[in-house]
């Protein structure tokens, strides 16, 4: 309740204090809906709540004292147990009148005693609070009282004392109060309203200050003062000039009035002894009304004697007939002890005959030990002899094969120096002749067919120069997953069924917070409802498989579609809930992934996250989603440790989709990432069964609890419980491990049945009447949506729960406890309902609406949601080899379902119009634009962008080879990072910084050294003021902002320098990410222009470039990279 304030009005009985409450509500204060009436004492009204008034009452009365008393209440005594329950119930009454306002007004002068207690309370609540004391002169308090209470001046005059000094010491360090003098108030109300107005930051109202004045304060209620003859009257109205010449008040106070408590407490003395204040108070208003109250109390009582006589008389004719009863029962039990006793004498006889027995066979079996002992003895020696033979010969030959080796390998080194250094003498020589006559031949090479020249120009440069080319015509096709060898991994039957099962093209791969077979919980339904809507779900282990190898082992198909995967990890082996992995782990569990994807044929994923442990192994995935399932406040759990917490924190940020549990939870969340609620449900199928299977049997009512017994669950509520209804059974199923049940287990109607199967749950549901969740209301459980609380009601349970947030959202289909109580009179009501064949069918019908299908449908919504459309567009023009490479690698390795394909061509002089039209024919997603003339790169770029309809927008050329998962990672990055507002990938080729230090022969080495280099860089951005165009993604708000490819620039250079410095104009970044690798062949389209024509075009876009931003900067790599 951070933005509630609370206005604390402080002030003796008769000084002003209703005035000053009234005053409040000029600035804005409310005084909620229990607001005591006028009365004739106080025509005006009391301004005060009625509950607290009262709540107040009781709490003097339980210190044994009256608002009346000038007793001293003992520092230190609110933090006594007792006082605990008294606390709850205070903070209760101030969340209500705290919930519908923003500031509330509290007066009741009976707080000046009672302070320390209320400041504990409201420190719980975290509210803020401001005081206001409202001072009166000791003389006019003193006659307010005579005339009203017939109270004696100097008892009136300590009273005032012991007000002040009770408001001075119950401020503490850290509370001020302003201090407002009555007199002042009546006199001039406006000025004193704007110092309250100024201390606590709210403006006045006007019409409201006027209203107040004219129809409140009535100086004639004032009763005058009196001097009074007591030595108290004097000291009191020495305090009230002190105070009256502060503008607040506050512990520092004390200092003031410290001198004046020795005789405070002499002055008090005296007068207790004075028979003057005795007679005063003994005749005064206030002793009368007490005294015709005491004797009404004793009049009721009275009245109860004879029909407590009664009930006391029938119980004793229970008593003893119980005890009757009972001396019958121990007749029968001490009968049965007897024959205990002979069955047991009997028994001992017979163990010491089978004694015996067993003694002379274990003499026998020892003896026939020793001759076998001896035997195997002579053998092993035997043995030994054999071995060591054996051992000496194998040494001899092996040390003749090494020798053999060594010489034949010292020839084979001989041999192929000679033949490789002549070799590359000849090559040397034939590359310069090469280079020579190039420039001669050159004219030559237009009268041979292009086919013919450009193979020959590949075989001279692989073959005479040793120089890789990356023609796409030569680009192989590479494995879509890089892993280390597994050509002998041994598929399992299993296995074979996980590959051909049946899927909708996004497998779930689920990485668990728990076990399938440990303990049925969410996790394990979702995934089997999953596989249900057409997905494969493949759910990983908590443990891991010992094996050097990278791989996993399928353990299980328990429902159609799902299967259980262990995954390989060598080494010693991580506890997932206490530690996060460390590089070498990563590395191997990566690795293990890549082996199940590689064998599975995973190729679109979607990781649904249980753990903040598996972060990074599910972020390496190419191509997948993150979902992060979050389902509990973790920072509630003891043993959750501050690495676990910031790696959740980080696995919120990064995960494409966050879905809770609950209300509270999610809000929660909400401080660090958006997310969606997804509640807990139940397998209603199951639950709803009637059968006639009952786990526990008794003639007793049942009271049942199922699910984990630790640290949140309320053992002390079950205590009293079943202490409050012996005559019922209370059963606990479950672990209970982190709960202290010693006392529990004392009581002989609670029973522990332990952890059981999931199967069994429903016999033991059958046998409960009644089904509770008695959890400690601490953040953990508040965050929490019970899943047992949709299963009770799928039986038709009656249900009792303490007051969770997220039952108390059903709470007209259950019971809900706000004490213990009030859990003890809800365990009656519910009870009482058991047979009621209506209410169980209305509970029944509303879990129908909520099982696991409609949780995992909305789960499955939520995730095609969050794939947006993406529009690809590639510019064509000839190069029909790199075209169809390009184009294969993004159907091969895009693996993305929303995908709008767009093939631009300018007006190519190949075969490239005949293909595409083919090609598209053969595609829906695919639209092709043949533009009858060649339009430049920014034109024909432009012709894509008009049509395109995706959230996301790319622009690839054609001359380009992705990789796997390339076009999830430039999305994640625009999502995560909303600053950005164009990003490219990190290259092979390329004049900026998205070029890197990479080396490969072949595509197969590409995809290897690629991924590679990502796996490194996951997540990681690298900001440029320039990216290149050979492949860009920006948002359609971008575009939007931005708009068209400059067309001035014509074929092109300078067109995406423009574009990008138009971004970061409109207030947007440019970054490449790190992790997404496209090979780039470069320039294939520029290459066959000739040199001077392109260069001429360089300096005359420069001009246009230079024109417009002014002089250019020419690109540059980032450091290191050559």
């Amino acid at each position: 309740m951070k933005n509630n304030e609370l206005w604390v009005v402080l002030g003796m009985h008769r000084s002003g204090t209703s005035a000053m409450s009234k005053a409040l509500a000029v600035l804005g204060a409310q005084h909620g809906n229990y607001v005591t009436a006028a009365a004739d004492d106080n025509p005006k009204g009391f301004w005060e709540d009625a509950e607290i008034v009262a709540f107040n009452d009781g709490l003097l009365g339980s210190l044994g004292i009256g608002w009346f008393d000038l007793a001293e209440i003992p520092q230190g005594i609110f933090d006594l147990p007792y006082w605990h329950q008294k606390r709850a119930q205070a903070r209760l009454l101030m969340q209500a009148r705290l919930a519908d306002c923003s500031c509330f007004a509290l007066k009741d002068p009976r707080l000046c005693r009672l302070l320390p207690f209320w400041q504990s309370v409201w420190s719980d609540l975290d509210v803020r609070v401001r005081y206001v004391v409202s001072l009166r002169e000791p003389g006019g308090v003193m006659q307010s009282l005579l005339t009203r209470n017939q109270f004696y001046p100097g008892y009136s005059a300590a009273l005032w004392l012991r007000h002040l000094f009770d408001i001075v010491n119950g401020l503490g360090s850290n509370n001020s109060a302003l201090v407002v003098d009555y007199s002042a108030l009546l006199s001039a109300p406006a000025e004193q309203l704007m110092r309250m107005s100024t201390y606590l930051e709210r403006p006045c109202d006007v019409h409201k200050l006027t209203e107040f004045v004219s129809e409140f304060l009535d100086r004639e209620l004032n009763h005058g003062a009196i001097a009074g003859d007591s030595p108290l009257c004097d000291l009191a109205e020495y305090c009230y000039r002190q105070i009256c010449s502060l503008e607040q008040i506050s512990n520092r106070t004390a200092a003031i009035l410290d001198p004046c408590l020795p005789a405070f407490s002499a002055l008090t003395q005296a007068m207790r002894e004075d028979a003057r204040y005795i007679d005063g108070l003994h005749n005064s208003k206030t002793w009368h009304q007490l005294g015709e109250r005491h004797e009404q109390t004793l009049f009721d009582l009275n009245s109860q004697i004879v029909r407590i006589d009664a009930e006391i008389s029938e119980y004793n004719k229970q008593l003893r007939g119980e005890i009757n009863r009972l001396d019958a029962t121990v007749l029968v039990r001490d009968e049965a002890q007897r024959e205990h006793a002979r069955w047991l004498k009997q028994l001992s006889t017979h163990l010491a005959e089978q004694q015996k027995n067993y003694s002379h066979l274990h003499l026998e079996l020892q003896q026939q030990l020793a001759e076998l002992q001896s035997d195997y003895s002579d053998k092993i020696a035997e043995l030994e002899l054999t071995l060591g033979k054996q051992d000496h010969l194998i040494t001899e030959q092996k040390s003749q094969l090494q020798q053999l080796a060594t010489a034949q390998t010292a020839e084979l080194q001989h041999l192929y120096a000679s033949v490789f250094w002549k070799r590359r003498l000849a090559k040397r020589y034939i590359a310069a002749l090469y280079r020579r006559t190039k420039p001669i031949i050159r004219p030559f090479l237009t009268l041979i067919p292009t086919f013919i020249a450009q193979r020959i120009k590949a075989l001279l440069d692989n073959c005479l120069l040793n120089k890789p080319v990356m023609s796409p015509a030569a680009m192989p096709v590479y494995s879509e997953n890089i892993v280390p060898d597994t050509a002998d991994f041994q598929p399992s039957p299993l296995v074979n069924v996980a590959r051909h099962a049946p899927t909708n093209g996004l497998d779930i791969i689920v990485f668990p917070v728990i076990d399938w077979a440990f303990r049925i919980q969410r996790p394990q339904h979702l995934a089997r409802e999953l596989a249900a809507l057409g997905h494969r779900v493949f759910y990983l282990t908590t443990t891991f498989h010992h094996s050097k190898q990278p791989g996993f082992v399928l353990q299980d198909n328990p429902a159609p579609n799902v299967f259980i995967c262990q995954l390989n990890l060598a080494g010693i082996h991580p506890i997932i809930y206490q530690t996060l992995p460390d590089s070498r782990v990563l590395k191997n569990l990566y690795q293990s992934v890549e082996v199940l994807r590689q064998q599975l044929n995973i190729k679109r994923s979607v990781a649904l996250i249980d753990l903040p442990f598996w972060h990074l192994v599910a972020a390496a995935i190419p191509a997948c989603q993150l979902v992060y399932d979050c389902m509990d406040h973790h920072a509630g759990f003891s043993t959750n440790s501050e690495e676990m917490h910031q790696q959740e924190c980080k696995l919120l940020h990064s995960a494409d989709l966050v879905i809770t549990t609950a209300a509270r939870l999610s809000e929660h969340i909400s401080r660090e990432r958006e997310n969606t609620v997804v509640r807990n449900a139940a397998e209603v199928s199951f639950f709803s069964k009637k059968t006639e299977q009952y786990l526990y049997h008794s003639d007793r009512p049942v009271v049942g609890y199922y699910g984990a017994i630790s640290e949140w669950f309320d053992i002390d509520l079950v205590i009293t419980a079943a202490k409050n209804y012996p005559q019922w059974d209370f059963v606990l199923v479950g672990n209970t491990f982190g709960c202290d049940t010693k006392n529990a287990e004392k009581i002989e109607n609670i029973h522990f049945i332990g952890e059981v199967p999931y199967s069994d749950l429903l016999g033991y549901l059958n046998a409960f009447d009644i089904c509770t969740i008695p959890f400690k209301l601490v953040e953990l459980t508040m965050c929490t949506n019970p899943v047992k609380v949709y299963e009770y009601l799928a039986a038709g349970k009656p249900v009792v729960a303490t007051a969770m947030p997220e039952v108390q959202l059903i709470e007209e289909l259950l019971h809900i406890a706000h004490s213990s109580e009030d859990f003890i009179t809800k365990l009656d009501l519910a009870m009482k309902e058991v047979g009621n064949e209506a209410l169980s069918q209305e509970r029944s019908d509303w879990a129908k609406q909520h099982d696991w299908a409609s949780r995992a449908y909305q789960l499955s919504h939520l995730v095609s949601e969050i794939t947006p459309k993406v529009s690809v567009i590639v510019l064509t023009y000839n190069n029909l080899d790199m075209t169809k490479a390009c184009l294969d690698s993004i159907e091969r390795f895009t693996h993305y379902p929303n995908l709008e394909l767009i093939i631009v061509d300018n007006a190519s002089s190949d075969n490239t119009p005949e293909f595409l039209r083919e090609y598209a024919e053969s595609k829906g997603n695919v639209t092709v634009c043949l533009n009858d003339k060649n339009l430049g790169f920014s034109a024909g770029n432009n012709v894509g962008l008009k049509i395109a309809t995706g959230d996301y927008l790319v622009i690839l050329n054609n001359d380009t080879y992705v990789t796997e998962g390339w076009l999830d990672g430039l999305i994640r990055a625009l999502k995560r990072n909303p600053e950005l507002g164009l990003v490219g990938p990190v290259t092979n080729n390329i004049g900026n910084e998205a070029k890197i230090n990479i080396n490969y022969n072949d595509m197969l080495e590409m995809a290897v050294m690629a991924r590679k280099y990502t796996y490194q860089h996951i997540g990681k951005l690298y900001l440029v003021d320039c990216a290149a165009f050979f492949c860009v993604m920006f948002s359609r708000k971008v575009y939007e902002d931005v708009g068209l490819m400059e067309e001035a620039f014509g074929v092109g250079f300078f067109e995406d320098d423009d574009y990008c410095n138009r971004v970061r104009a409109a207030g947007y970044q440019i970054a490449v990410v790190e992790d997404v690798f496209v090979h780039h062949h470069l320039s294939a389209s520029f290459d066959k222009l000739k040199v001077e024509v392109k260069q001429a075009l360089f300096e005359k876009n420069k001009v246009i470039y230079e024109k417009k931003w002014g002089a250019w900067v020419p690109h540059k790599y980032r450091p290191g990279v050559h």
